[in-house]
């Protein structure tokens, strides 16, 4: 058997199984960043994804795989897979659905009296 062929056999995957991205996209939440922007988070297991649309109208992945601490492929131990198209229409899918409906109204200033509420008089410290 070739090396090459040994190698792709061998080889760990860099690619996300269906039924973990599944589980981890059931898992992600939406996290709203600023007024314009929001993003999708989720951690399933050492699994984890965050992604947003950038400024573009782009699709943004800032990370997509998992935290390997018995493999060093790196220093941390993240190894970090390329999703596929279903995957990519997938995240643009959820990102495409995203209602969010904020109204801003003004807060209402109501005055209470500390010394009321917690049941003293204001003649017993002067």
């Amino acid at each position: 058997m070739k090396t090459q062929e040994l190698f792709n056999i061998t080889a760990p995957s860099n690619k996300m199984d269906d039924d973990t991205f599944t589980r981890l996209i059931s898992w992600s939440k939406l996290s709203i960043d600023s007024d314009t922007s929001f993003s999708f988070r989720g951690k399933y297991n050492n699994y984890e994804v965050d992604f947003a649309y950038d400024s573009d109208g782009n699709l943004d992945i800032e990370c997509f795989g998992f935290s390997n601490r018995n493999r060093n492929r790196n220093r941390n131990g993240w190894v970090e897979l390329k999703p596929t198209q279903k995957q990519i229409s997938i995240m643009k899918s959820i990102l495409d659905n995203v209602n969010i409906q904020r109204e801003d109204k003004p807060i209402k200033y109501t005055y209470f009296d500390l010394y009321y509420e917690y049941g003293v008089s204001r003649a017993n410290f002067y």
